[in-house]
């Protein structure tokens, strides 16, 4: 049998899943905090490392949480149903101006909330991904359609998401705004789906179905089981170029600090669902992908400080990744800089400078020539 393991990225994940200190969490159950965590190697495709869970392997053909479990994405499924189908259809750009403020009030209560409780009004698509803004996410879903949305995730990006089955007499499924913008999956997704499909972005937006064996042979040396695939085409190269700047800015500045390695060029996207029991970081460098969640087995609220998946991610990763030198993601010539009003997201004019509000509202941005915006500040004059 013929395996993609690496043995420097599986001693990196034992050191770590192996050592419950890492997650010294235990429930008023006595449930210990679980992980799973997939390891992509970017250059080839293929897993390189796993884990299915905490503590130290006591038995053979157990229950894997990497491959087998199955929790919702949260935030994290933002770039893969919402930025990335948006950004590929020319609705969007990192600099396009959106509002974040409620979508809908029902009964008078506001819909979707921001983590932090906060509206900001006017902001980029770069801040809301960032800083993982429902609002935004959402209106980004809406304006793509959720039924495109939902088959961008599932045929680009091969998720195995829901479409819909009955449920105790209703129809249960994520063809629709809230699973797509914020990941309140029917199932949800497993690590190794999360690690393949955020893998296209590093690979320039190229889609390589995830292996953990290349071939098995019999005694002769026989062929009996080839495993070749062929890669797709997910995602044009100018939208994984986009989606690798702003996930490189949430680890930079924004919710996934936590994630960050020392010297070396990462981008991530967390998540968190509503009732905060499945936490999730999924990041990469232009070397490795890899998939973290935390959760209880038994779902509760998960009581850790922080994100405990970026934590695990920074674990993991930064042994990965000692001895190789600092890289960029792919570039894609052809960028242009913008100087655009912050406010509705049109080209400047002189005016945006002298905004009542007693600063300039107008930024610069690099984007490519068909996404300039096209047409000129509207709300100064």
């Amino acid at each position: 049998v013929y395996t993609t393991f690496d043995p420097k990225a599986q001693a990196a994940v034992d050191s770590v899943y192996e050592n419950l200190d890492n997650l010294p969490y235990i429930s008023n159950d006595g449930q210990q905090l679980q992980s799973a965590i997939v390891v992509i190697d970017n250059a080839t495709g293929n897993v390189a490392a796993l884990s299915g869970g905490m503590g130290e392997k006591e038995s053979s053909l157990i229950f894997n949480r990497a491959t087998q479990a199955v929790r919702p994405s949260g935030s994290s499924i933002k770039p893969l149903s919402a930025y990335a189908p948006a950004i590929e259809m020319g609705l969007i750009s990192p600099i396009t101006v959106m509002s974040d403020y409620p979508y809908q009030v029902l009964g008078g209560k506001a819909w979707p909330v921001n983590v932090d409780g906060v509206y900001r009004g006017q902001v980029t698509v770069n801040q809301a991904v960032e800083n993982s803004y429902n609002t935004v996410a959402v209106r980004t879903v809406a304006q793509v359609t959720p039924a495109k949305a939902f088959e961008f995730a599932t045929q680009r990006f091969h998720l195995p998401l829901e479409s819909g089955r009955m449920v105790n007499g209703e129809v249960k499924g994520d063809i629709g705004i809230a699973p797509l913008a914020m990941g309140g999956l029917t199932d949800g997704v497993s690590t190794r789906d999360m690690a393949n499909a955020f893998s296209v972005f590093p690979n320039g937006g190229v889609y390589r179905q995830a292996r953990t064996y290349t071939k098995v042979e019999n005694s002769k040396g026989e062929v009996i089981l080839d495993n070749t695939r062929e890669d797709s085409v997910a995602v044009k190269d100018t939208t994984a170029y986009y989606i690798n700047s702003m996930l490189t800015n949430v680890v930079t500045s924004g919710g996934g600090t936590e994630a960050r390695i020392s010297g070396m060029t990462t981008a991530g996207k967390t998540g968190t669902t509503d009732t905060k029991d499945n936490r999730w970081f999924v990041g990469y460098t232009p070397y490795y992908t890899a998939a973290v969640w935390v959760g209880y087995e038994t779902p509760e609220r998960v009581p850790a400080p922080g994100n405990p998946a970026a934590q695990v991610f920074k674990k993991v990763m930064t042994p990965i990744h000692e001895g190789l030198a600092d890289r960029k993601f792919p570039q894609v010539s052809g960028l242009v800089s913008v100087s655009y009003c912050m406010d509705c997201g049109g080209e400047a004019i002189e005016a945006c400078q002298y905004d009542a509000r007693g600063s300039s509202r107008i930024a610069t941005g690099y984007v490519f020539p068909e996404d300039r915006p096209s047409f000129v500040c509207s709300c100064h004059s």
